[in-house]
């Protein structure tokens, strides 16, 4: 199925309070944004490809998002676009096996739990926007999760992230990042006050030009870094400043091959 506007651009898909959407095989093209959850809402997308968007996804809260074997992306002529998922005050959203491309920000999750797993972001900058180009950035509290998951215990490959200024930014929220691949990226992983709770970095193959993981006023009760291979790029500002792991008055913190 096509989804597209007659000549420029339409508007959206909206899935109204209780409403069930389910999407696949289609291609939705030339959306201000391609869907927007109300509250309640849920909505799946399979098979399907976004593309020649502003925004992709947007869901509210209480709302449940599940988006398998999909890609979210802008072609290089059309420009950045800003989120190509973003979720605020959600139950749940899970993303397996998916593509996102070409935006400023590829998922933002805002006081949400999420589980991205064998997924893919690629080219994410900032253009004039205030933050760095993220892959996937979260932000909660103690009561919200994030696991962010390569092929542990799954069939398929590791998520990976290439040409974003940072690869998974994190503030306020519990995390588990096991089994990513990340290269052509500024900073790796970045975890900024996250919760007393329990936070694991593992497994993880990293590339980056300016820290592979940093860890900021982060007080996590069981914070573990173990099993890592981490390497320096070249094409750093400040090459004297760059680090593989860099703490800022973390503490509680492990840190073991």
């Amino acid at each position: 199925m096509l989804l597209d506007a007659c000549s420029g651009t339409w508007n959206q898909i909206e899935v109204m309070e209780g409403a069930v959407l389910i999407i696949t095989n289609t291609l939705i093209r030339n959306a201000n944004r391609a869907i927007l959850m109300h509250e309640g809402a849920e909505a799946q997308l399979f098979n399907s490809t976004i593309e020649h968007v502003q925004n992709g996804v947007h869901s509210e809260q209480g709302s449940f998002l599940y988006i398998k074997e999909s890609t979210i992306k802008n072609p290089v002529d059309f420009g950045r676009g800003e989120v190509g998922v973003q979720i605020f005050n959600n139950e749940f959203m899970r993303m397996e096996s998916s593509h996102v491309e070409n935006f400023q920000v590829g998922v933002r999750a805002i006081r949400s739990d999420i589980n991205v797993s064998t997924s893919s972001f690629h080219n994410m900058e900032a253009g004039n926007a205030p933050i760095d180009g993220r892959g996937i950035e979260v932000y909660g509290d103690r009561s919200n999760y994030a696991l962010i998951e390569g092929s542990a215990g799954l069939t398929g490959s590791p998520v990976n992230f290439s040409d974003c200024e940072t690869g998974i930014f994190a503030q306020g929220i519990g995390v588990e990042i096991v089994q990513n691949t990340m290269s052509g990226v500024d900073i790796g992983i970045n975890l900024n006050t996250t919760s007393k709770r329990l936070q694991q970095i593992k497994e993880n193959e990293i590339s980056a030009r300016e820290f592979g993981i940093l860890l900021t006023d982060n007080s996590g009760i069981q914070g573990e870094v173990f099993n890592n291979n981490i390497t320096i790029e070249s094409g750093a500002n400040n090459p004297s400043q760059t680090a593989c792991i860099k703490m800022v008055n973390s503490v509680s913190w492990t840190v073991s091959d």
